[in-house]
């Protein structure tokens, strides 16, 4: 077998209005149960409301965020994107997301609260298998291609880590 080596881009913006957003956001995030399975050690999330764009807290953030996502989707090359799925995930200490991949052409992670103590996302390339960390801070998001498996390491911190994630198809 031979591979062929094919680069895709991870990108990484700052999000503009993150000190606006943050304290904007938070209370508006739903009170949810956790996620424990074998791979998943999640606080809080709502992904299973993650097709349901009429949330409270999806309505106030996709029209900053259609502002920050234009530079990716202009580098990208397509003309409109299709919002398919949003949510959020909490993380206590202890927590943590098992590698996994997602629907859709591209998703991201935009990283509302993020102590400097707190893991980041760790994407795995699928031509070397090698482990890339993210390097973001609070107010950054990535948006990378939805095969390319990741994870949210243990979070040893005893510091809430907070993430919006979403996917989206490309045309």
């Amino acid at each position: 077998m031979n591979k062929i080596k094919l680069w895709q881009p991870v990108y990484k913006v700052k999000f503009k209005e993150h000190d606006f957003l943050k304290p904007l956001l938070l209370p508006l995030l739903p009170k949810t149960k956790k996620l424990i399975k074998n791979n998943d050690r999640i606080s809080s999330l709502d992904w299973e409301d993650a097709s349901d764009l009429n949330r409270e807290w999806v309505k106030t953030f996709v029209p900053f965020w259609m502002d920050n996502i234009k530079e990716v989707t202009d580098d990208i090359g397509c003309a409109k994107i299709n919002l398919e799925q949003i949510w959020f995930q909490q993380y206590l200490k202890d927590g943590y997301h098992g590698w996994h991949i997602h629907t859709g052409h591209y998703t991201g992670v935009y990283y509302l609260e993020l102590d400097k103590t707190s893991p980041v996302t760790e994407l795995r390339d699928p031509y070397t298998k090698r482990i890339k960390r993210m390097n973001v801070k609070e107010g950054d998001m990535i948006v990378f291609p939805s095969y390319i498996y990741h994870r949210a390491p243990l979070n040893k911190s005893v510091k809430k880590k907070t993430i919006i994630s979403w996917n989206f198809l490309t045309e």
